[in-house]
């Protein structure tokens, strides 16, 4: 089934109604923990805001099969995807470097976890050089909302170049240092 667009309320709304259902199903106890990264995390970040939609919530924790059925229960349009890893094509150090923050929001059974900006630029730009070195380029790379969040996130944070972008990234230098393949900030133009 296609995925269908849905704004951050209505992400947020069926969080709400997914804790509702654990909470009848398995009492209060229960506990899972999802770890927003992706479209919805930017959006918890206020960004997004020419396009304030996404397709899902992305969480880099494997979800229980049964907590998948529910959610899938209340929504078939695939709005929660779990373990995300795989599909930005990231390593397990450089999961385990990802830092997170608890949500302002208070769930019975779910412990929602928001990526910080710094983590969710390193995976936007990981994402862009993969399918950089798959051979995508900025008209045919099918993960096209990649460049405009690092954009985005750019813009927040006043940089506008390489010196700026070290400065106040200087765990991602290697994205400008000339030690991939090719600049993914010049094939992207990134510091527009």
């Amino acid at each position: 089934m296609k995925k269908l667009l849905k704004t951050y309320d209505e992400l947020t709304g069926l969080l709400y109604s997914l804790d509702e259902k654990l909470a009848e199903q398995f009492g209060e106890d229960f506990s899972v923990t999802i770890q927003a990264v992706g479209g919805y995390a930017l959006m918890f970040h206020g960004l997004r805001v020419t396009r304030n939609l996404s397709r899902d919530i992305d969480s880099m924790t494997e979800l229980p099969a049964k907590v998948y059925r529910i959610a899938q229960d209340l929504d078939s349009s695939g709005w929660l995807n779990d373990d995300v890893s795989a599909d930005y094509g990231i390593p397990e150090k450089f999961k385990n470097n990802l830092v997170f923050v608890d949500s302002m929001y208070k769930f019975k059974c779910i412990n929602l976890q928001i990526a910080v900006l710094e983590s969710l630029m390193a995976m936007k730009l990981h994402a862009i050089d993969n399918m950089t070195q798959r051979g995508y380029d900025k008209n045919t790379n099918p993960r096209t909302q990649d460049p405009s969040d690092v954009k985005e996130i750019l813009r927040l944070y006043g940089v506008k170049n390489e010196q700026d972008f070290v400065k106040e990234f200087p765990g991602l230098d290697c994205y400008i240092e000339k030690k991939l393949d090719e600049n993914i900030f010049e094939k992207y133009k990134l510091f527009e």
